[in-house]
């Protein structure tokens, strides 16, 4: 399991207005943020550009009173934050891919948030480095393809193995089958077909 530091990023901007007024709760750390960044060689890419990109002041044209200007991340949280992460994990776009696009929306869920979670969990356990607060950055795809409703277009499929109905894999939660394949089959199931929610679970 994940620390309860891990932090999913999918938002654009952050809501500053409280921060201008009234400034951070408590003081920072000395050392600043040490963050832990996961994604693919582009995702990565924007996020160091976004960070470097806030350490600027930024604001509105024009002005608007209900949203006052943000004086940059290091002003207004009085900690650094260097666009270098102190970690960073790359997910090979092939492997993505051939979670992605299985046609079996349990598996694809499943296995596209157990790519990001298992080198998170790896890199915490083997890392002597220490980090903070994990960023996952996650391509349009994911968004795409990991939803209750998403729907993978068939000349991207890829066929899923031990395919399950969802009411069998459901009982064999509480009704174990003597077939070990069987049970280790059924897990995708049990969980929620949202990748968002998916990975909360699995690192808190």
């Amino acid at each position: 399991m994940l620390n309860r530091h891990f932090c999913l990023v999918m938002a654009k901007q952050w809501r500053i207005d409280g921060l201008t007024l009234f400034g951070p709760l408590d003081e920072g750390k000395p050392y600043g943020i040490r963050a832990g960044v996961i994604g693919t060689k582009d995702g990565i890419q924007r996020f160091k550009k976004w960070v470097e990109h806030i350490q600027d002041p930024i604001s509105n044209d024009p002005p608007q009173v209900a949203r006052p200007p943000f004086p940059g991340f290091e002003a207004a949280f009085r900690i650094p934050w260097n666009p270098q992460p102190t970690l960073e994990i790359q997910i090979p776009e092939s492997e993505l891919k051939r979670c992605l696009f299985l046609n079996d929306k349990h598996q694809r869920v499943y296995n596209t948030v157990e790519l990001y979670s298992s080198k998170i969990i790896q890199a915490i356990r083997e890392e002597d480095l220490k980090v903070d607060t994990w960023f996952v950055i996650v391509p349009d795809e994911v968004h795409k393809y990991c939803r209750p409703k998403s729907y993978v277009e068939p000349s991207l499929q890829i066929q899923a193995g031990s395919k399950m109905p969802i009411k069998y894999a459901r009982k064999l939660q509480s009704e174990p089958s003597l077939f070990t394949k069987d049970n280790i089959a059924a897990i995708p199931y049990h969980y929620e077909v949202n990748f968002h929610n998916q990975l909360k679970a699995e690192s808190w």
